[in-house]
């Protein structure tokens, strides 16, 4: 819609790069603002690490791709939600997930400039975190020889399933909802924190 203080323009077809952007009411006398209009490439998106994340949110997210631009209104929408991203490189970006009510599966698009987002239908997960009850047995070997099997909550048959023993990561066999099972790494003696994701 156009008012006395709004107007819409589609832009023209053009290389990427800064333009002076002024406008005329007669296609004669033009504005003299001074203000430039920066034209960039078609963004797209080619990979997302991690593809899913808790409903907790604060997951931070690295995204993919081409034509990314270090400008203040470079986002990531996550479904209908739109999070600020941090500009790593052209073809890098991260963002933090927000925050979702429900398990679900969204789309994850990219835009330089808030209004123009990919079309890429990259699909991001979420799922309820999963909860740790029990560790059994809570005592192993040295050498990495042991066998622990994990019972809590909303465990999740996926390739990234893992255990966490102190500071050390070992991938984790699903074997239900609420049973995984993890081999301990080997390490010195001593206590450790035990955790799963």
């Amino acid at each position: 819609a156009t008012t006395s203080t709004l107007i819409t323009c589609v832009t023209p077809p053009s290389n990427t790069g800064l333009v002076s952007f002024e406008v005329s009411t007669n296609n004669y006398d033009y504005s003299s603002s001074g203000l430039l209009y920066a034209f960039t490439g078609n963004v797209s998106i080619t990979s997302v690490t991690p593809a899913s994340a808790p409903l907790a949110g604060g997951t931070i997210v690295t995204v993919v791709g081409a034509e990314f631009a270090n400008t203040p209104f470079l986002q990531c929408q996550f479904g209908t939600t739109v999070s600020a991203a941090t500009w790593i490189s052209a073809s890098s970006l991260q963002c933090s997930s927000p925050v979702e009510s429900i398990p679900a599966t969204v789309f994850l698009e990219v835009s330089n400039n808030g209004v123009d987002w990919t079309n890429s239908s990259m699909m991001f997960e979420y799922y309820t975190a999963p909860t740790l009850v029990s560790v059994t047995p809570t005592l192993g070997y040295t050498d990495g020889s042991s066998t622990v099997t994990l019972t809590g909550t909303s465990f999740i048959n996926a390739s990234s399933l893992s255990c966490q023993f102190g500071s050390l990561r070992s991938a984790a066999t699903w074997v239900s909802a609420s049973v995984i099972a993890c081999s301990a790494p080997a390490q010195p003696a001593g206590v450790v924190s035990v955790s799963a994701s």
